[in-house]
């Protein structure tokens, strides 16, 4: 599923500390104000759950792995 990025950013502290099996991967650029306001939110993120959250807010070429998860949906 796919939401927009500032929404994920905004409630994935709450689902981080409630879940502590959730790990988090977001992969792409930041295209808007809200893209740059979310990619702030989830450098701290990444800082406090260390191993469970990965960001990298830059255009990206993915693995062949993740096109093949990708298209199981």
């Amino acid at each position: 599923m796919q939401k927009g990025i500032d929404l994920i950013a905004d409630v994935m502290p709450l689902i981080l500390e409630e879940h502590p099996d959730v790990q988090l991967i977001t992969i792409g650029p930041v295209i808007d104000l809200y893209g740059k306001f979310a990619a702030l939110k989830l450098d701290v993120m990444m800082k406090k759950y260390k191993g469970r959250v990965f960001s990298k807010p830059e255009f990206t070429a993915l693995p062949p792995l993740f096109s093949a998860v990708r298209s199981l949906h």
